[in-house]
Order: structure tokens, then C-alpha cells, then sequence
């Protein structure tokens, strides 16, 4: 349904994609930025799902001009953060059997 809507547009630019104006200019990187957003097939809660502030960051770059790279080091973080968070866990448990 949406794509319907998309397609006559896109036809008006390419038949105008000669001219030089700045309002045709405008018009196209508001087009452009409407099909991003139409092919954006994130999660709803992306944001709220990603628990490292720099994954934030990173999903936001992707969003826009695509500055930023993750390293494997994130992945080492997150799985030591988790091996730190389990034997947190494991400490309080051992705690409440001995009580």
C-alpha cells in the first residue's frame, strides 16, 4: 500500500533528475530519507534491547551517515560483563543457602 504511494513519486523525480534547482535537491533528500525509513526493518524496541550505550550509539550512526564500526572487543565485553553478572548471581545464591 505504501509502496504504491512511493512509486508515482519516485517516477516525477526520475523524469526530473536533470534539473538543477535547490528546491528539486530538497525535495529528493526528503524522498530518499521517507524510503530509508520505509525499508527500515529494525525492531520496534531496538533501542531499549541493546544494552551497551556505544551499541546505541553504533545503531543510531547506521541510521544516519554511517560513521562508526563495532569491534569483536565489544563482543569480549559483553560476554565477560555476562560471566561477571552470572557469578554475582551464583555468590548471592550460595549466600542465601548457607542463612
Amino acid at each position: 500500500m505504501q509502496l504504491e504511494k512511493i512509486l508515482p513519486e519516485w517516477l516525477l523525480f526520475k523524469k526530473n533528475k536533470s534539473r538543477p534547482s535547490e528546491a528539486q535537491r530538497e525535495r529528493e533528500r526528503k524522498f530518499v530519507r521517507k524510503v530509508n525509513a520505509f525499508f527500515d526493518i529494525s525492531h520496534a524496541n531496538d533501542m531499549s534491547m541493546i544494552k551497551f550505550e556505544e551499541g546505541r550509539k553504533f545503531l543510531i550512526d547506521q541510521r544516519s551517515e554511517r560513521n562508526m564500526i563495532l569491534r569483536t572487543l565489544d563482543k569480549k565485553l559483553a560476554a565477560m560483563q555476562d560471566r561477571v553478572s552470572e557469578h554475582q548471581r551464583e555468590v548471592l545464591a550460595r549466600k542465601e543457602r548457607a542463612c
